[in-house]
């Protein structure tokens, strides 16, 4: 079984939101590969984030390669003053 790896925070720069809706998810709303309407800029590149979900709960994540690079809480809270500030 392989590790869960996280994003590396000195690296996470920025945070937005994209008007891309959600794609990837199955009637209803689970999926591995659910696209979200955010990015977040990483290691000098903008990388969608995606959600994981097969419950009540999902985790957020961007690919890099082939690796799925899972947020941290300081990513995650980019991401949501980024959302904040649209509103």
């Amino acid at each position: 079984m392989s590790e869960v790896e996280y994003v590396k925070d000195y690296y996470v720069e920025a945070a937005k939101v994209d008007n891309e809706g959600y794609t990837g998810h199955d009637e209803d709303g689970y999926g591995a590969n659910i696209k979200s309407p955010y990015m977040l800029k990483y290691h000098r590149r903008w990388r969608r984030v995606f959600a994981m979900c097969f419950s009540n709960a999902s985790s957020h994540y961007i690919k890099e390669g082939s690796k799925k690079l899972f947020l941290t809480p300081k990513a995650e809270a980019m991401i949501e003053e980024a959302r904040d500030e649209r509103h």
